[in-house]
């Protein structure tokens, strides 16, 4: 009896049931091999189909209906030709006759689909199966041309490091779609080709200042929703008298950005400790950071507000804020937080300053050349007798005035009082650390701010290594709003980023901000283009504005 040498199949295009199917080669593509069919239905024309035979499945998808009418939920609804406007592929246009009789119409869905041709040409890397004719990569939103698992992927990219240019020209290869950003006006370059590349970039700049805001605000909502609850549940523990259990601890620092010869801005960044049940010392993640111009009391003041803010939910204020003695931290933290935190100043910094006075510049070159002031500094940890007492400290500087006289140290001569060599900054750390001693033995807290000064090495300045020409702040700050959101770790899977941004769309009858939406001003007609990010006078004009201050 005759074998055959291939299985019978159906072809997925249910209309084509009667239709007469022949085996026609396998193909291997990715690692996977596919068994090529011929169909030629009774009505309609010859086409080809592949079945994935070698693979985790063996079945082709089933045939699926095409998307309901918007406005004719019951209508009947086929396909319609194709158009395209500037998108990576040609788009699939459906056609409805609604259920009532009435007038039939075009239409296309909230969020486009690539058109996929019969649909059996190119399996779903993800999930392995023939995407159904209905099934092409979804864009992530109308006008616009990039699928959404591109822009995903993209803005994953964004987050590690990778630049405008080099996040463009990948997906410009992934795509292998020829085409640029169009420019705004008229190119006057005697290369073409060269004016192109040079606009490539603003196809990832896009890309973040359009979906930058559908990442960090769904996650910026519920680290301040949990924020507000933390607060109520301390406030809640010490209006009955109740211990200071899991406070709210914030530790903030600055990163300068420095051109060829001076310092372009300044990125404040705040992170904050989560406490985990049963953990004796909470995590430190990074809060927010924010791109200024510069590092006065009115930029802090503005960052505070915004995550601290009462912004209808009311007010949230830390318990203690860790930093370094920066004094446009600590003046803008009493004004946002009306004394109610308290200020623990990093151990590290105290250490740093009282070698740089001994030793001069770069005093962690010579610290074997002083053994006794190393001594009386490595007295300064969480388990010293240091910091178990206020009498303890204040006694540690009386013995490090000691110890520098002995060295040939001493302070200014005032009147006829000679001050110690570390009174001045005694009047700095002093009271600060006297009034959070107590708390330290109940609780963790930390000493220095080395935690954040970690995560900004590593989550913060990869953002601006390659990159120190950034003008517009706002397209800044969303930028490092994907750094912050890849840290809490929202930027992990590819399909939950690509479904995050349909929902986003969806919300806005598959709309988003519109690309170059967000500018500085410029005057073309004198060639003067304004700089937000340059501009030193922008962070207490905004701060006076909001009545902070």
């Amino acid at each position: 009896m005759f074998e055959r040498s291939a299985p019978t199949a159906k072809c997925p295009n249910w209309r084509h049931r009667n239709a007469v199917i022949h085996a026609n080669g396998t193909q291997t593509r990715n690692a996977r091999t596919f068994r090529r069919y011929r169909c030629k239905p009774r009505d309609g024309r010859t086409h080809y189909f592949a079945i994935l035979i070698e693979g985790p499945t063996r079945t082709p998808t089933t045939w699926q209906p095409p998307p309901p009418c918007p406005k004719h939920p019951g209508g009947k609804v086929v396909r319609d030709g194709l158009y395209a406007r500037g998108s990576e592929k040609p788009r699939q246009r459906y056609r409805c006759h609604p259920a009532d009789g009435s007038k039939r119409h075009r239409f296309t869905p909230a969020l486009p689909r690539a058109y996929k041709g019969h649909g059996f040409d190119e399996p779903c890397d993800t999930c392995e199966e023939t995407p159904g004719i209905h099934h092409g990569d979804q864009v992530a939103a109308r006008r616009h041309g990039w699928s959404s698992r591109t822009v995903a992927r993209g803005l994953m990219r964004l987050a590690r490091g990778e630049t405008y240019g080099e996040t463009a020209a990948w997906a410009l290869r992934r795509s292998r779609a020829p085409r640029t950003r169009r420019p705004a006006s008229p190119t006057t370059s005697k290369r073409p080709a060269t004016a192109a590349a040079n606009r490539r970039w603003h196809i990832a700049a896009d890309w973040v200042d359009c979906y930058s805001p559908a990442i960090w605000e769904p996650l910026e909502a519920a680290m301040r929703a949990k924020a507000q609850a933390e607060r109520a549940r301390i406030d809640a523990a010490l209006a009955v008298g109740g211990p200071l259990e899991r406070p709210i601890i914030w530790v903030a620092d600055e990163h300068s950005i420095h051109g060829r010869s001076d310092e372009l801005f300044v990125v404040l960044v705040v992170a904050e400790c989560e406490w985990q049940e049963g953990v004796e010392q909470p995590v430190l993640r990074l809060r927010v950071a924010r791109a200024m111009p510069d590092r006065t009391a009115a930029s802090w003041l503005l960052v505070f507000d915004e995550i601290a803010g009462d912004h209808g939910e009311g007010p949230i204020w830390p318990d203690f804020l860790v930093s370094d003695a920066s004094w446009s931290i600590t003046k803008a933290a009493d004004v946002a937080f009306g004394g109610r935190t308290r200020w623990v100043p990093s151990i590290w910094h105290l250490a740093f300053t009282i070698r740089e006075l001994v030793m001069g510049k770069n005093p962690n070159q010579r610290r074997s050349d002083y053994p006794a002031l190393e001594a009386h500094l490595s007295r300064l940890a969480r388990d010293s007798e240091v910091l178990r007492s206020v009498a303890a400290w204040w006694q540690w500087w009386e013995d490090g005035n000691d110890l520098l006289r002995s060295m040939g140290f001493h302070g200014k001569v005032s009147g006829d009082v000679a001050a110690g060599p570390l009174d001045t900054r005694r009047e700095t750390y002093g009271p600060a650390y006297a009034r959070v001693i107590p708390d330290l033995g109940a609780t963790f807290v930390p000493l220095s701010n080395a935690g954040v000064e970690e995560s900004i090495k590593s989550k913060i300045k990869p953002l601006f290594v390659k990159r120190t020409s950034f003008t517009s702040i706002e397209r800044t700050n969303r930028l490092t709003d994907l750094a912050v959101a890849a840290s809490r770790h929202a930027l992990d899977d590819e399909t939950a980023i690509a479904r995050l941004l349909r929902e986003d769309a969806y919300e806005h009858a598959g709309r988003t901000t519109e690309p170059r939406a967000i500018a500085d001003p410029a005057d073309l007609d004198r060639g003067v283009r304004y700089r937000s990010l340059r501009d030193k006078t922008l962070s207490g004009r905004v701060a006076r504005d909001r009545g902070l201050l």
